[in-house]
Formats: structure tokens, sequence, C-alpha cells
């Protein structure tokens, strides 16, 4: 908030632009980040890391529309990875295939050493009906990268397609945790250096409810919510301080909220069951379905890594492809962030 505004109140130069703008983008403070980098653009038409930003922010923003147009004034030109990334996934999601196939192929012919072209090129593939060519770039993409998860989880929806339900299992598996990872911009490596703020204010009030301190816990997250209103990590992280502090109904209405963002978020369900046993009411204890593309076990460790009572996860039942989470008999330990898959 200081480096802000001292940059604000000069005259800003065009590294000094740069720098706000980043602050902006990495602490996920969109609105100004979209300002920002249009400025920027306005400034420096030509650059197109600055167009490639701009499109980050209208896109985190929701609109992806204004984002492709954004990127489709640089189109001709653009040289960066990242650009052409961005691009591909954004045509995709427009539903012009072959526009995204052929950002894929400008990637892979500009960073053959990346796995990020093989992996759009293999989706955009998949998504045209092109089974074969689409396994042929997925295999590609974890020939130059093994760790690609999406590409195991994109390959494990190839070879489902084609019944090779072995190999299927396999590949969904290795992939279940899969998130899309960007290609770095040249400004990448600054924004994660001044990525500070809701990750780390979080991180720290983690640090807090295991040291038994959520009044102090609490401090912090009311001030993220005040920023981050919709955020259902800081909605729950505040709701379990506040159970801890006997405000109940605030923590209630706090996952209530959450639950509203996201019906099927499992932790919201975990605490609401935990809130109906604080609040003397265990029938309260809530169901929870979940369809997901494979069928795993869920499991939760405690905030010093013991694993949770077992009542928390009764009545799991796996049905195929369906996991349905019957009611929670929650445990006295919240798992915080702490919830993940065994596979």
């Amino acid at each position: 908030e200081g480096e802000i505004e001292r940059l604000g109140t000069n005259a800003l130069s065009a590294a000094s632009r740069s720098r706000l703008c980043a602050i902006y983008e990495a602490n996920l403070l969109r609105p100004e980040a979209e300002e920002c980098f249009a400025q920027h653009v306005g400034l420096e038409p030509t650059g197109e890391v600055w167009h490639q930003h701009h499109a980050v922010a209208l896109q985190g923003l929701g609109r992806t529309t204004e984002a492709l147009d954004v990127l489709e004034g640089v189109a001709a030109n653009a040289a960066l990875p990242a650009t052409l990334q961005r691009q591909g996934y954004l045509r995709l999601e427009h539903g012009d295939l072959d526009g995204a196939a052929a950002a894929f192929d400008r990637l892979i012919a500009a960073a053959p050493e990346f796995s990020a072209g093989y992996l759009g090129a293999g989706d955009a593939a998949l998504q045209r009906g092109e089974v074969e060519v689409a396994i042929e770039r997925l295999e590609r993409a974890l020939a130059v990268d093994a760790s690609t998860s999406s590409a195991h989880y994109q390959l494990g929806l190839a070879y489902r397609k084609q019944r090779r339900l072995e190999e299927a299992k396999r590949e969904l598996t290795l992939g279940a945790d899969a998130v899309l990872r960007w290609v770095d911009s040249p400004l990448s490596p600054e924004i994660r250096r001044l990525r500070v703020f809701l990750t780390a204010r979080i991180d720290l009030a983690a640090t807090y409810l295991g040291a038994g301190r959520p009044a102090d816990a609490a401090t912090i997250l009311e001030e993220q919510l005040r920023r981050h209103p919709e955020n259902v990590t800081v909605l729950n992280n505040l709701a379990i301080a506040y159970m801890r502090l006997g405000r109940l109904g605030e923590a209630r209405e706090l996952l209530d909220k959450a639950l509203t963002l996201d019906g099927e978020h499992f932790t919201t369900h975990i605490n609401l069951s935990s809130w109906a046993v604080r609040s003397g009411d265990p029938d309260q204890a809530v169901d929870a379905v979940f369809r997901l593309e494979v069928a795993v076990g869920i499991g939760a460790l405690d905030q010093q890594g013991g694993a949770l009572d077992s009542r928390l996860l009764a009545g799991l039942l796996v049905d195929e492809l369906d996991l349905e989470a019957a009611p929670l008999a929650p445990a006295q330990v919240e798992p915080l962030q702490h919830l993940c898959p065994v596979l």
C-alpha cells in the first residue's frame, strides 16, 4: 500500500508505471490492474507485454470478449509464448476451435521446449473430435514435461473416448489435481516478487489459528474480507476463527455466503458440520454431493499433520464416477486448508 501511494503521487516514468501495474496484478487488484495496463497500452501501443497483461486483467474480471479483442489486436505480430497461449485458450472459450489450434501451433513453433503448446493443441483437437491428433499432441506434451498434470487429465479423457479404460484411469488419476499453468511473460518474475498481499495474509492467519490465536487471525481475515468479499478461502477461515471465539452466528453467515458462491466446496460443507456440532445441534450436519471426473478418496489432516477423526468422513460412497458425501459427523478439529484428495 505504501508503494502504491508513493508511485501514485509522482508523474510516472515507464518503469514506475510498469511496477505499479505489476503490484496491482500481483495482489489481485484487478480493476486497478486493468486501468493501469490500459494506460500503458495507450502510451506504448506496440508493447506486446502490456497488451498481454491487459488481457490477463480483463479475463480476471470476466470480460473475456474484451480480453480476446486486446490480443487479436496484436495477433499477427505476437511473439511472446504467453500471448499465444492465452490467445489460444480465449479462442477456445469463444468456440473458435480452428483459431485456437492455429495459436497453439504458433506457440509450438515459437517455444517447442514448453509443454504448453502441445497441451493446448491437444485440447483443441479433442474439442474438434480429432482424438488421434489429440493423443499425439498430449503424449508429446508429457514427453516434454511429464509433470504437466493438465496433459495427463486431457489424455485420460482422450483415452476414455477410445474405450482404453485402464489407460484412461491411470492418466485421469495422474491429472486429478490438474491446474493450467500459464507461460511466463517478461513481467512475470516481477509480479511473483510483488505477490505479498492475499496469500501472505491468509498464511499468517492460518499460523495464528494453529497457534491458538483466533482473535489475531480474525483481525487479519476481516481486513482481507473487505478487500476480497467473495473469496471462499477467506470466508471459511474467518468462520473458523469466529467459531473458536464463540461467535457462531457470524460464522454461520460467512459459511452460508461461501456455500452460495460455491455449492460444492467440500471444506465449506465440513465447516458447516463443525458449526452444527458447536451450536449444539448435530442434526443440522449437512449433505454434500460432488460429481467428479474420477473416483477419488478424500482425506484430511489436522493442523499438526495428524489424521482427522474418522467420523468426519463417515458415509462416503463411491458409485462409478460419482462421489457422494452422506451427512457428516464432524470431528472437533477443523481441517482448515489441509483437505486433500488421496488417490
